[in-house]
């Protein structure tokens, strides 16, 4: 099946706070028109990612149509990450046959999001040590092997990035933060760096057909 649908109750929907809009790209659906300052922005990428990016932005637009608010352009930084216009908070997120946008009123209690959907496999041992440190490794051996726990960690800790940058504008590691993973779909981000955000931050996951999502909030203060 390839369509817009707007979120539900189910799949990430059970993740989002209320207030939030959320809008999802299934399967290999066509990808609205881009802007021309969008098209600039991906003039040199390659086909998937020119996808992708369009798609994203399709998803941005259906989102604040949800809203109530005049689709706009939603450019990206140097560092790549969506620039929210004025007046609106949100995240972006994709992997193959899937994307979605949450998008919600900056006058709310929310003072940022991250969502973030990855396929649902195994991590190779390289790649593993980049994005735990050895209490998640633990943490992660001591679940059922059933499932592919540091695939959900690594969904949890881009959540948690994505969530963060609008707020401190720096890179954070994977090693920066250690997670403390609920197998019922809840975690816990206590930082390892000094950085004026809260501590811990708590977020949300589902495992969703072949797919992890994971949804963290930060409110204000």
């Amino acid at each position: 099946m390839n369509e817009y649908r707007v979120v539900g109750a189910s799949g990430i929907g059970s993740l989002l706070p209320p207030g939030v809009a959320a809008v999802e790209a299934v399967g290999a659906v066509a990808p609205d028109a881009l802007t021309p300052s969008e098209e600039a922005y991906v003039a040199r990428a390659v086909e998937k990612r020119r996808l992708e990016f369009a798609r994203g932005r399709s998803c941005v637009r259906r989102a604040m149509a949800v809203l109530g608010v005049e689709p706009i352009v939603v450019p990206n930084d140097d560092a790549g990450a969506p620039v929210w216009p004025p007046g609106l908070v949100g995240s972006i997120t994709h992997c193959r046959d899937y994307c979605c946008a949450a998008v919600t009123r900056a006058d709310g209690r929310l003072a940022t999001i991250g969502i973030d959907a990855e396929l649902l496999q195994p991590i190779e041992a390289r790649t593993r040590e980049l994005i735990l440190r050895e209490p998640e490794q633990r943490q992660v051996d001591a679940l059922d092997s059933s499932v592919p726990w540091a695939a959900v960690v690594f969904s949890a800790k881009e959540a948690l990035y994505k969530a963060c940058y609008p707020l401190v504008r720096r890179w954070i590691d994977f090693h920066d933060v250690e997670l403390r993973l609920d197998p019922a779909g809840r975690f816990e981000v206590e930082w390892k760096i000094d950085l004026a955000l809260p501590s811990p931050i708590a977020g949300r996951f589902c495992l969703d057909g072949g797919r992890v999502i994971a949804v963290v909030v930060v409110e204000r203060d």
